[in-house]
């Protein structure tokens, strides 16, 4: 019998390839082809739309003198087609919106769990502290921050707070 343990250490000594992008895709790269997706999807069925309109409107052409039906197939076809595509662009704005606020917010929580021991504004409200503009003691919504164009991370935190978590 050969020996084989030479052949089977010279595979094990043959390393893994390494890992491309392809193996492991970026964030950015994961968005980009969710992005691509929806755009695709949302043609093809506004293509899709458009299509059964058209046969509806070449079946029905010729069957009665009355436009009615063609009137009520095309503008059923425009409103789908219209609410479909505004649909996808609200929330692929909305979410690329709270995409860009999430790292400000996350860097907020974060500071804030180590803000100095005077406590948040709140606590100081309690204290008989200084209460800011808007946040007097029967002020009702969220606290409004005393420099608007640069709150504190402290005050990002509490402005972002479940109502509910206000008061503890």
């Amino acid at each position: 019998m050969a020996d084989n343990s030479g052949s089977s250490a010279g595979n094990a000594a043959q390393a893994e390839p390494a890992p491309t992008r392809k193996d492991n895709p970026s964030d950015n790269t994961v968005q980009r082809t969710r992005a691509w997706t929806g755009l695709w999807v949302v043609v093809a069925g506004d293509v899709a739309i458009a299509a059964a309109a058209v046969i509806g409107v070449w079946k029905t052409a010729g069957s009665t003198n009355s436009n009615s039906p063609m009137i009520a197939i095309l503008t059923s076809a425009f409103t789908a087609i219209g609410t479909m595509t505004t649909a996808y662009f609200g929330i692929k704005t909305a979410s690329n919106t709270a995409q860009s606020f999430a790292p400000a917010v996350h860097t907020a929580v974060k500071n804030a769990g180590s803000a100095s021991p005077g406590g948040s504004a709140k606590a100081n409200d309690a204290k008989g502290g200084d209460s800011g503009p808007g946040n007097s003691p029967g002020t009702s919504g969220p606290p409004i921050p005393k420099d608007l164009q640069n709150p504190t991370d402290e005050e990002i935190v509490d402005r972002t707070a479940e109502p509910g978590d206000q008061g503890q």
